[in-house]
């Protein structure tokens, strides 16, 4: 199976977000046990989801109460097809963190082609969670439509 990783700042808002939304949108999408999605944050410690998170994926009857924070880990890079970050700045620090695995390294709306980077909304009020999500929700659902219509090869990416 294939692995996304999606990274944030903390891993407690956007990234796990995305997270839960690929691997439960993909699962409908004909890319069943094709690609799974993980996420972790460049200064993430171990927090749950926040809880805007929380609730704005409950309103996609999604939990993510197991969810713990996770700091990015040289390891996942090099299994994953693909890192997708959640801000162009947030894909820089990674390619020159771990620049043997830049060419795999991007922002999410990069790598989709269109919109722009996705805003933290940690400790902003329901609506900006919100909204966040439904940004993240449309993202995802065209990755996954980018994923159904290539041939993506894992070894294209590999260094």
């Amino acid at each position: 199976m294939k692995k996304i990783l999606f990274v944030c700042t903390g891993n407690t808002c956007r990234s796990p977000m995305a997270q839960y939304l690929f691997n439960k949108k993909s699962a409908t999408a004909d890319l069943q046990g094709q690609y799974e999605a993980y996420s972790a944050g460049i200064f993430a410690e171990g927090e749950p989801a926040s809880y805007g998170a929380s609730k704005a994926m409950e309103k996609r009857q999604i939990n993510m109460q197991a969810h713990r924070a996770k700091p990015v880990k040289e390891e996942e890079i090099k299994e994953a097809v693909a890192v997708l970050c959640m801000t162009a700045a947030h894909a820089a620090v990674l390619r020159n963190r771990y620049s043997a695995y830049k060419t795999k390294i991007q922002s999410l709306a990069s790598y989709i082609g269109t919109g722009k980077d996705i805003a933290d909304p940690y400790g902003g009020n329901a609506e900006m969670y919100e909204k966040t999500a439904q940004q993240i929700e449309t993202y995802i659902e065209k990755l996954i439509e980018k994923l159904k219509g290539s041939q993506y090869n894992e070894n294209s990416h590999r260094q």
